[in-house]
């Protein structure tokens, strides 16, 4: 069987439902939730910060899927694994370029930013970032919190404004300036996320 995603129905993005028949269903599955996140605070951290992290992947992989874009589940866990400081042992190595073919759409780069693009040092890319509306989420913790504030933007903000806003194409990003300690790894940071206006 075929899935079949919302954003492929034919009256997308006008679409309606019966209210009284997702009640009920959507009461059962906040109820679950509420288990589940109570189960999860009895868990040490090691196993709350696994869980977080397969939640993330499992994100990445299906909102790729959406668009089309079959990903590698080992590549996706290695770039997540790294850009969150996480030790999972074992992953496959991830390609930290920038994209160049299709498929190739989570990558991490650690950059500074310069008024002209000459030539660049072997191993070094470059890339421009587009100007654009972007929600700005701020980081106020150790970086090991970092999985709670990804959560925050895509499991709450985003979802409670999507009759405001949707995510266009082009990069998020995170901007450290002197709020953040790189030694001590605290302080804030600034996510961008970029959004249009419905």
């Amino acid at each position: 069987m075929k899935t079949l995603y919302i954003h492929e129905l034919p009256d997308w993005p006008e679409f309606r439902w019966n209210q009284k028949k997702l009640a009920e269903p959507l009461a059962i599955v906040r109820h679950q939730q509420g288990r589940l996140i109570g189960r999860m605070e009895g868990l040490g951290f090691r196993f709350k910060e696994e869980a977080v992290f397969r939640t993330l992947t499992q994100d990445v992989l299906k909102t790729n899927e959406i668009e089309g874009e079959i990903l590698n589940a080992e590549q996706v866990r290695s770039s997540l694994a790294r850009r969150l400081g996480l030790d999972i042992g074992g992953l496959k190595r991830s390609d930290r370029h920038v994209p160049t073919e299709p498929g190739q759409t989570f990558v991490y780069i650690a950059g500074l930013p310069v008024t002209e693009l000459g030539a660049l040092p072997e191993g070094m890319v470059s890339c421009t970032i587009p100007k654009a509306k972007y929600a700005v989420f701020t980081h106020k913790s150790h970086l090991d919190n970092l999985p709670n504030t990804i959560n925050y933007i895509w499991g709450t903000w985003i979802p409670k404004n999507i009759e405001k806003y949707h995510h266009t194409s082009g990069p998020d990003f995170e901007l450290y300036d002197s709020r953040f300690n790189p030694a001590t790894e605290t302080g804030e940071f600034d996510i961008y996320v970029p959004v249009e206006h419905n």
